[in-house]
């Protein structure tokens, strides 16, 4: 595992979200760095880790990573980052001191008891259209990121801009990426969950619901969610200065 880490501080580890890599996070790393020892992490699969298969199982990802960052850390992540960083946390609680999702979720598909997600049909298209035309749908999920949030025209550019900026992701771990996006529930567990958690949610995110990290905040021991109006899927890019206030807060 490729693993980019600068700073000084507390150590930090860094997740991004489904087909891209560490390099979206590039307009917040500066102020980042000046505050922690952070561990940009592009997941198997993905970026410079493309070489690294991605499992289909959420389990087996985070250990991939806990095996390739420091013992213990803060770890934020986003998307899909956030639910590795989640089941990291539960798997290994000693090792994850505060945890920080942005814009994820425990589980991404709606059930009768989880409202707060996308529909099981969404992932199931995704998977046969990333079959048909891989760079379309990649494409079409950046686009997907973007719709409601005030600065949706720029936020997109920069995303296409970013992704694949660190090579292109293996497309048999996208695949993977969306079984696990399909097949993940952690909501059994998060009762479980030792470290302190912050979710930060978009208020327009068609994704990640607002919902979904409220509802995530209630069910753990010590969990606190923060809606970013106007915002979609990107807060980390759309409303930099916001969201880094909240991650500083919350980190201390």
């Amino acid at each position: 595992m490729n693993i980019t880490t600068a700073g000084e501080g507390d150590d930090l580890v860094v997740l991004h979200g489904w087909a891209l890599h560490s390099g979206v996070f590039d307009g917040i790393a500066d102020a980042l760095r000046e505050r922690f020892r952070v561990h940009f992490v592009d997941l198997p699969g993905h970026g410079h880790n493309a070489h690294v298969p991605l499992a289909d199982d959420i389990d087996a990802v985070a250990d991939a990573v806990l095996d390739a960052v420091p013992g213990s850390a803060h770890w934020l992540g986003w998307s899909l980052g956030g639910t590795v960083s989640l089941a990291a946390a539960l798997k290994a609680p000693e090792r994850v001191r505060k945890l920080v999702m942005v814009a994820s979720t425990p589980r991404f598909v709606t059930d009768s008891g989880w409202p707060h997600a996308i529909a099981e049909e969404m992932v199931v298209k995704m998977a046969a259209d990333l079959e048909a035309d891989f760079h379309r749908t990649v494409q079409n999920f950046l686009a997907l990121q973007v719709l409601g949030d005030a600065n949706a025209q720029g936020l997109l550019r920069e995303l296409r801009e970013k992704l694949f900026a660190h090579g292109e992701p293996a497309r048999a771990s996208l695949a993977n990426g969306l079984r696990i996006l399909r097949n993940t529930d952690l909501l059994p567990r998060l009762g479980e969950l030792e470290s302190p958690l912050l979710a930060i949610m978009g208020s327009r995110d068609r994704l990640a619901p607002p919902a979904a990290g409220e509802a995530l905040a209630e069910r753990v021991p010590d969990g606190k969610a923060v809606t970013i109006p106007r915002c979609a899927h990107a807060p980390f890019i759309s409303h930099r200065e916001v969201f880094l206030s909240l991650v500083s807060d919350f980190l201390g």
